[in-house]
């Protein structure tokens, strides 16, 4: 996409409009209590979602990490991992985004560099969001149909009706009709993956010239390693929620390998060989234990 291209879709009239909808389609809704309680059944891992009271560098909100069942002492977080800085990305409030990759074990890339170069690391991690996301509503992730989960337990419910605000536009609530709900999650996906992700790097600003011509050399530089790349193809809602009583969990396979499903990770993506998840895995837990031994 040529530069010229780039700037014609961006503005910061579209930025706004965007965070605001990102705020009410992305981070409201997959950073709800109740919606990540049916991610961690549908989908059961070793982690488990946890939620703190954040400090100052958080705006004294909530904090979305994950914590590993087998080891409570070990907690993975964005900001400890050095991958969420609102000192350098004053708009990241993406700690719902980054606890799900770390759920569902998808890298995180995480560069020592600065300047630019950190900056395209960041859009690479966004874009692997915005597919995690689709891989989610597409029922790619071990062909759950999310939608419908959500539809029954959530949506459908009239109690709910009022249950999520509607950022975008400044009034009222949410329209939890699945055809239109999942309609505006699938725009803003779009969005987020046209411009959007400028908003969360940096001061939130579009890309200028020389922001696009380091990208463009990058990509250049990295064409050779493209395969290293595939993993990309893959504030706290603590509302008060109404959720259908679930029904009998779907039974699962009597093979010896599903046997100790809460035990192990289910989600391993598709392509990626045990080992590589083993080294995901493996690489996250030294990064927590690393930060836990550095605290005073």
């Amino acid at each position: 996409m040529s530069f010229s291209k780039i700037k014609a879709n961006c503005s910061a009239e579209k930025l706004l409009a965007f965070s605001k909808k990102h705020y009410t389609y992305i981070n409201q809704i997959f950073g709800d209590a109740s919606v990540r309680k049916i991610i961690e059944e549908e989908y059961p891992t070793t982690w488990e979602f946890k939620v703190a009271k954040a400090g100052p560098e958080f705006g004294n909100s909530f904090h979305h990490t994950v914590r590993d069942r087998e080891d409570p002492q070990l907690i993975i977080c964005s900001g400890e991992d050095g991958v969420q800085d609102l000192n350098k990305n004053v708009n990241d409030t993406l700690c719902q985004s980054y606890s799900l990759m770390n759920f569902f074990e998808i890298p995180i890339q995480l560069s020592e560099e600065k300047g630019k170069l950190k900056q395209i690391y960041h859009e690479t991690n966004q874009r692997a969001m915005v597919q995690m996301y689709r891989n989610l509503l597409d029922g790619n992730i071990e062909g759950i149909d999310f939608k419908e989960i959500l539809t029954n337990e959530i949506l459908s419910d009239k109690r709910n009706k009022k249950l999520w605000r509607d950022f975008s536009t400044s009034r009222g609530n949410v329209n939890m009709d699945p055809e239109v709900l999942f309609k505006n999650i699938e725009d803003t996906l779009d969005e987020w993956e046209d411009y959007g992700y400028w908003f969360f790097i940096g001061k939130g600003e579009c890309p200028t010239h020389s922001t696009y011509s380091a990208e463009m050399n990058y990509l250049k530089d990295r064409s050779t390693d493209v395969s290293n790349e595939l993993h990309e193809k893959y504030d706290m809602g603590m509302q008060d929620v109404n959720v259908r009583p679930r029904s009998t969990p779907k039974p699962k396979s009597n093979s010896n390998s599903n046997s100790n499903s809460n035990s192990k990770s289910k989600t391993k993506k598709r392509g990626q060989s045990q080992s590589q998840t083993q080294g995901v895995r493996q690489s996250a837990r030294q990064s927590a234990r690393l930060n836990q031994s550095n605290k005073p």
